[in-house]
């Protein structure tokens, strides 16, 4: 069996450089946008390195909240983190571009996040040896007083929300998860677009207070070693999802926490014409 060590090592063989270049082409597309955002945000995007190692960005996305239970409503996006938004645009370029699915196949999809995605990814050391919480919840919600590791969570909420009201979206690591093992085009569109389309790499913006040796290991644990784990259960090939981290986005890093969250959500995807924000 390949251990986590041997997959990372692989990829830095290959290309020491795709992380920084997939992380820059993201903030580069997102600064294009030119969003006023009226508080503090996580950006996110989906991009293609081809056979040729050029990295073209397929999706982009910023947002930071989840919508607990509502009314039954179909106008309404629930989970509202970056990485699932981002995921959901990609969607939405396979059905506008004809060549975003050819690029897909052809070369490598990677996920770009400016923060350790929620749930178990975003469980690690601190500096001053305490541990970072994840906000996303156990499936039965119980206080942890020592967070479990590996272990399936739910969207974060607070501990005090009514059951009727809780979030019923697994968290973004559980989600990435899925899609590495799944492919990112999801059941829906794969009588559509039948090829594998595989999430291959997840790089990370370094975070302020840990080391990025911590960070790395937080992700090989929560991503790479589940993923492998998952493909197993499933029968299917072992993904070959990779786990970097990068200093390219660490200021935006930085800032999340400080002050109020943006109540926007954007997204943009190859072939738009103009982002979407809710």
């Amino acid at each position: 069996k390949r251990s986590s060590a041997k997959g990372n090592l692989l990829s830095i063989e290959m290309d020491p450089t795709r992380a920084d270049r997939v992380a820059s082409a993201v903030l580069a597309k997102y600064a294009s946008l030119h969003v006023k955002a009226d508080g503090w945000t996580v950006v996110a995007g989906i991009a293609c390195v081809a056979p040729d190692n050029h990295v073209c960005v397929l999706a982009v996305a910023s947002g930071c909240k989840c919508v607990g239970k509502l009314e039954k409503r179909d106008d309404v996006v629930r989970d509202g983190h970056a990485e699932v938004v981002a995921r959901r645009a990609l969607r939405r370029a396979l059905l506008d571009d004809a060549d975003v699915y050819n690029l897909a196949t052809e070369g490598e999809c990677w996920l770009f996040a400016t923060a350790p995605p929620c749930g178990d990814a975003a469980i690690y050391a601190l500096d001053d040896d305490s541990v970072a919480f994840s906000g996303a919840k156990l499936g039965d919600w119980r206080r942890e007083d020592a967070q479990v590791t590996s272990a399936v969570r739910l969207k974060p909420g607070r501990s005090d929300v009514p059951v009727e009201r809780r979030s019923g979206s697994l968290s973004c690591s559980d989600k990435i998860l899925k899609w590495s093992v799944c492919g990112l085009q999801g059941a829906l569109l794969r009588a559509k677009f039948p090829g594998a389309m595989p999430l291959a790499g997840v790089v990370v913006s370094s975070q302020p207070r840990s080391s990025s040796n911590a960070l790395a290991a937080s992700l090989d644990r929560a991503l790479f070693l589940r993923a492998e784990h998952l493909a197993a259960a499933c029968r299917a090939r072992p993904p070959l999802l990779r786990t970097r981290v990068t200093d390219v986005g660490a200021e935006l890093a930085a800032q999340r926490g400080a002050g109020k969250p943006s109540s926007l959500i954007v997204a943009w995807w190859r072939g738009c014409a103009t982002p979407g924000v809710l």
